[in-house]
C-alpha cells in the first residue's frame, strides 16, 4: 500500500471514537480489496484470458515476444475502455505489431464469411471470455474453440454470431471478404473495398467471384461501382519513345502515356478491353470491359515515377550478391538492406500515400459508390489508413498460400515495414541475410524439383524461418573456408555458391520436412 495513504488512514480512525474505529477499518479494508478486485479480476484477467489465447495460436513461425510487456500495456488498455469499441481493437491491433506480431482485427460478415475461415483465430464473448477458435466446422456449423480453463468446446455459427462481438483477431487470413474494424458515423455514403492478389499467380475465378458479390451489393443498395486501376510502373523506354517521337520534355511525355492510359482504361465501361502482357490482367480487362466495369486508374505522380525509375534495385540487389559472394557479411546486409529499404520508400510508402489521398478524393466527388481496387500482396494493408467515418472498409486476400509464404524475404520485410510491425535490430539483421539465402532455395528448387515459384517460395521460406543466427554464421565460415581453399573466387563463381549453401541446407536438415509436407500439392 502507498505510505503516505496508509498514513492518512492511520490518523483519520485513531482521530475517531474507538467505537467507530472497527466499522471504519472494515469499510477501507472493504474499499481497498473492492478496489484491487476490479482492477485484477477485470484488467488483469481479461489480459491473462487474451494472452492464453495468443500463445496458444498457430503463429507460423513468426518468432516470440514478450509476454509480460504485453500484459501491462494490455491491462493499461482493458482499464481505460469498458467495451470491445474501435478505438480499444486499434490500440491492441497497435500494441502487438509494436512488438513485432502481425495482429489484425477483422469484422465478421456473416455465416457466409464465417464459412470461408479456416485459420485460427480469437474471438471475444461475453459468457466464456477471450477464446481462439481452434477448427472451424462448415459441414455442422460449429467452430471448435479453446477457452481460459483450457478445455476445448463448441459453439454452433449462429450463437457465435448472435452472442459474440463478431470481432476476431487473427495473422493475415486469405480468400476471405472481412469488413474492416473502424468508427463509423451516419449516413453511410459508400463503400472502399481493396482486393490484394499476386499479379502472376492469382486465383482468376476467387477474384472474378468477389467482384460479382460487390456488384451485386451495390446494385441492391442502388450505388454505382468504381473500379481503380494499379498503375505501379510507366516503363522507361515507353516515355523516351514518345519525347523521341512527338518531341516532348519527359514530364510531358509522362503526362501525356498516363492520360492514353487512363483514357484505355475508362473505355472498359463501354466495353472495349485492353492488352496486357501479363495472363492475370488480360483477364481481368477483358472480364471488366465484358461487364462495362466503370473504370480509373491510380494517379501515379510524375516526381515519384522518376524517382522509382531512378532507383535501380537490381544494381543495388547484385551488389549485395557479390558481397554475399565475397563472404564479407556487413557489407551484403547493408546492401541488401538498402535495396529493400530504397524500394520500399518508392514504391510502397510514398505510392500507398498517394493513393490515399486519391481515395479520399473520389470518396468525396462520388458519393453512393462502392469504389474497389486490385493492388499487389505487397501493398496489404493501405485501406487500414482509410479514416472517412461515412465509409465502410473492406478487404480480401486473393493468395493460395499464407500471405507471408508467396513472397520473397525482402517483399515481406516491406510488407511488415508498411503495416506497423517493428522488431529488434538484431531480428530486422536476421531477417535480411536470410534474403539471398531463400533465393537461393528458390531458384534451385525451380531448376532442380521443376516447381513454380510460389511453391518454390512456400518451401523456401519454411526452410530459412527455421535458421538462426548461429546457422547464418555457419553458412559464412563453411563460405570463408571454401574461398579460402579455391573453390570458388567471386560472384563470377555465383553458381558454386549457390551449390554449397543449397547443400549445406539439405544437408542441416533445413529441407527434408518442408519438401515432404508440401510434395502432393507443389503443382
Amino acid at each position: 500500500m502507498n505510505q503516505s495513504l496508509y498514513r492518512k488512514i492511520h490518523c483519520l480512525v485513531f482521530s475517531i471514537k474507538i467505537k467507530s474505529k472497527i466499522t471504519i477499518l472494515f469499510l477501507v479494508f472493504l474499499a481497498l480489496v473492492v478496489s484491487q478486485k476490479s482492477y485484477s479480476s477485470f484488467e488483469i484477467s481479461k489480459a491473462d484470458n487474451f494472452l492464453f489465447c495468443f500463445s496458444r495460436m498457430d503463429m507460423g513461425g513468426h518468432g516470440s515476444v514478450d509476454l509480460n510487456v504485453l500484459k501491462f500495456e494490455l491491462k493499461r488498455l482493458f482499464k481505460n475502455y469498458s467495451e470491445l469499441c474501435p478505438q480499444l481493437i486499434e490500440s491492441m491491433v497497435g500494441l502487438f505489431r509494436e512488438n513485432g506480431v502481425f495482429l489484425e482485427s477483422y469484422k465478421l460478415k456473416g455465416e457466409t464469411c464465417l464459412s470461408k475461415i479456416n485459420s485460427q483465430f480469437i474471438f471475444y464473448h461475453e459468457e466464456y471470455g477471450y477464446c481462439l477458435a481452434l477448427k472451424n466446422n462448415t459441414e455442422q456449423k460449429t467452430l471448435n474453440y479453446l477457452n481460459m480453463k483450457d478445455e476445448v468446446k463448441d459453439i454452433k455459427w449462429e450463437r457465435f454470431l448472435k452472442e459474440s462481438e463478431e470481432i476476431i483477431f487473427s495473422l493475415p487470413i486469405e480468400n476471405v471478404l472481412f469488413e474492416r474494424v473502424k468508427e463509423m458515423s451516419d449516413p453511410l455514403l459508400g463503400k472502399f473495398v481493396a482486393i490484394y492478389t499476386h499479379h502472376k499467380y492469382s486465383n482468376m475465378e476467387l477474384v472474378k467471384d468477389t467482384i460479382v458479390r460487390l456488384k451485386e451489393e451495390a446494385k441492391n443498395k442502388e450505388w454505382r461501382t468504381l473500379y481503380i486501376d494499379e498503375l505501379g510502373l510507366i516503363l522507361p523506354k515507353t516515355i523516351e519513345n514518345y519525347m523521341s517521337v512527338y518531341k516532348l520534355s519527359e514530364k510531358d511525355a509522362f503526362e501525356r502515356v498516363k492520360k492514353i492510359i487512363k483514357s484505355e482504361v475508362n473505355n472498359l465501361a463501354q466495353g472495349h478491353s485492353i492488352y496486357d502482357s501479363l495472363p492475370f490482367y488480360g483477364q481481368l480487362y477483358s472480364y471488366l470491359a465484358k461487364i462495362k466495369m466503370d473504370s480509373t486508374i491510380e494517379d501515379l505522380d510524375y516526381e515519384l515515377w522518376r524517382e522509382i525509375v531512378a532507383y535501380d534495385r537490381e544494381k543495388d540487389y547484385q551488389q549485395a550478391i557479390r558481397e554475399f559472394a565475397l563472404t564479407n557479411f556487413e557489407n551484403y546486409i547493408r546492401k541488401t538492406k538498402e535495396s529493400i529499404a530504397f524500394f520500399y520508400v518508392y514504391n510502397m510508402k510514398e505510392r500507398d500515400e498517394l493513393f490515399i489521398k486519391q481515395i479520399g478524393t473520389l470518396m468525396a466527388e462520388n458519393p453512393n459508390t462502392l469504389i474497389f481496387t486490385i493492388r499487389g500482396l505487397a501493398h496489404y494493408g493501405v485501406e487500414e489508413k482509410i479514416k472517412n467515418p461515412n465509409w465502410r472498409v473492406e478487404s480480401i486476400i486473393v493468395s493460395d498460400g499464407k500471405i507471408y509464404e508467396t513472397f520473397s524475404r525482402g517483399t515481406w520485410i516491406q510488407t511488415l515495414w508498411m503495416n506497423g510491425i517493428k522488431f529488434s535490430s538484431e531480428f530486422e539483421t536476421l531477417e535480411i541475410a536470410k534474403v539471398f539465402i531463400q533465393d537461393i532455395i528458390t531458384f534451385t528448387l525451380q531448376e532442380e524439383k521443376k516447381l513454380n515459384l510460389i511453391s518454390a517460395r512456400r518451401i523456401s521460406y519454411m526452410a530459412v524461418n527455421r535458421m538462426e543466427g548461429k546457422d547464418i554464421k555457419e553458412i559464412f565460415q563453411l563460405l570463408k573456408m571454401y574461398k579460402g581453399l579455391g573453390i570458388f573466387r567471386d560472384s563470377r563463381d555465383l553458381d558454386i555458391v549457390k551449390k554449397i549453401v543449397y547443400d549445406w541446407c539439405v544437408s542441416s536438415g533445413f529441407l527434408e520436412e518442408e519438401l515432404d509436407a508440401y510434395s502432393p500439392s507443389l503443382n
